[in-house]
């Protein structure tokens, strides 16, 4: 059964690539990844967002802040955050 999960997972993924806006990061906050629901809700193209910090997403003050740097801090170490973020 081990083809089934793998295809179930695939199904799921593509299901959320359809309908979510996702974009991926490494642990520091560089973008690795967005799919065209992302792209198209934040006017950019990859292009223009590739290889760049999470940092452009946000106000200057918050993403010069310690804060900010905690933040990815600790993702960067596996922590996991939940909680409303403004942009």
């Amino acid at each position: 059964m081990p083809f089934a999960n793998v295809n179930r997972f695939k199904a799921l993924e593509e299901a959320l690539d359809k309908s979510q806006a996702i974009i991926s990061f490494k642990p520091d906050g560089t973008i690795i990844n967005a799919n065209k629901n992302f792209l198209s809700a934040m006017g950019y193209s990859l292009d223009e967002i590739k290889g760049k910090h999470h940092r452009m997403f946000v106000d200057q003050a918050y993403g010069t802040s310690q804060e900010y740097t905690d933040f990815w801090k600790s993702l960067g170490e596996g922590q996991f955050k939940s909680a409303e973020f403004k942009r």
